[in-house]
């Protein structure tokens, strides 16, 4: 059964190899047709999908995020936070941004990933690597600077204590510090290895704390508190 067990696993770390040097080959990178990008779409979804299996914890996160994005920039529109007097959010971009936010966890060992401990000093700057990682595998794919800006530094904080890059206040793209907020937000909500689940949010609103307090900005914060959060 052991045996078994490591070649099923062995199977599953070349078919996830090989899908990623399927979906980096160039022709993927330079199709422009509707069924070009269709095919995209599709590989990338897979790969989210594969890096979800492997942490049982993080299964659904994507799409959780891109539901709370949506919600949050809504609130952020009805605050006049983006659009005429701000920064202006494609919500179709926004939404594929969090669906391939965290595809740099391929990289990271599945040891780390489930690991029900305190992570040591090494294993965590290999997960810190993650949001560099992911937008190098995007890189060749997405032309998208938004899909690209979320998933580099959707760790990044408001006073410059995120990573990779420790950019602070406006530095940070204003999708990333909204995918850095609800990101936090599943993180807390959601059963995680090594960390108990908080109270859900519910319809009455919640408020901003820890990680996703350090991400927000003033505006941010009030278009939180003008945003319905449910859970699901």
């Amino acid at each position: 059964l052991q045996a078994s067990l490591v070649d099923a696993l062995a199977r599953r770390d070349r078919l996830l190899e090989e899908a990623r040097d399927r979906i980096l080959q160039p022709m993927f990178s330079e199709a422009t047709s509707d069924e070009g990008r269709r095919l995209l779409e599709r590989g990338l979804l897979a790969l989210v999908r594969a890096g979800e299996l492997r942490d049982p914890h993080t299964r659904g996160h994507a799409r959780r995020v891109s539901r709370y994005a949506m919600t949050l920039l809504e609130g952020a529109v009805e605050e006049g936070s983006v659009g005429e007097d701000g920064p202006s959010v494609d919500p179709r971009a926004l939404g594929r941004a969090c669906l391939v936010h965290d595809i740099g966890k391929l990289e990271i060992a599945e040891a780390i990933l489930v690991k029900n401990a305190p992570l040591t000093a090494e294993e965590f700057s290999k997960v810190r690597r993650h949001p560099e990682v992911g937008r190098e595998i995007l890189r060749p794919l997405v032309h998208d600077p938004l899909v690209l800006a979320v998933t580099g530094w959707h760790h990044e904080r408001w006073d410059g204590s995120g990573y990779p890059d420790g950019l602070a206040g406006e530095a940070i793209p204003f999708p990333a510090r909204i995918v850095a907020i609800v990101d936090a937000l599943d993180a807390m909500t959601s059963p995680r290895a090594g960390a108990p689940k908080q109270a859900p949010a519910s319809g009455v609103g919640v408020r901003p704390a820890g990680s996703a307090s350090a991400a927000s900005t003033p505006s941010a914060r009030s278009a939180w508190r003008r945003a319905r959060f449910t859970a699901w």
